[in-house]
């Protein structure tokens, strides 16, 4: 795999990293000062197998993003989705770690740059707002 792109914002709006290692969470903004009226942006990924074993990775990101994240404020959650999907179990649990973030009352927005099919597109439902690139492939297979 090569370089992940980088995360471009605007002035008013920083995008904010969110990303779970050895369980412990981390925050990396893109260089901007935060403050504590600044509306952020939580950018996560989620490129998924057949079953969707990212998705106890997603659970701690998800769970960091809630311990710092503020409706409130503005906040919001961009999902990086790239999957053909998978088993039903796994990625029913994925669509349920979405959910916690609409129980939160922040807005979810799912983008597919590439592909988004079968237990993809059971994740991408979960959004309040849906982003594919004009090719990109989306749909059910089954669910």
């Amino acid at each position: 795999g090569g370089a992940a792109p980088s995360l471009v914002s605007n002035a008013t709006t920083p995008i904010v990293a969110a990303a779970a290692a050895s369980g412990s969470a981390a925050l990396a903004t893109n260089g901007k000062q935060l403050d504590g009226a600044t509306p952020r942006v939580f950018v996560l990924r989620f490129n998924g197998d057949v079953y969707a074993s990212e998705v106890f990775q997603l659970r701690n990101e998800i769970t960091a993003v809630l311990g710092a994240a503020d409706a409130a404020r503005g906040d919001e959650v961009v999902l990086r989705l790239t999957t053909g999907g998978g088993t039903v179990s796994g990625y029913g649990n994925a669509a349920g770690q979405l959910l916690r973030i609409k129980a939160a009352g922040i807005p979810l927005t799912v983008v597919a740059e590439e592909i988004a099919a079968s237990g993809g597109y059971m994740m991408a439902c979960c959004a309040d707002t849906l982003v594919a690139s004009p090719f990109a492939l989306l749909g059910s297979i089954g669910v």
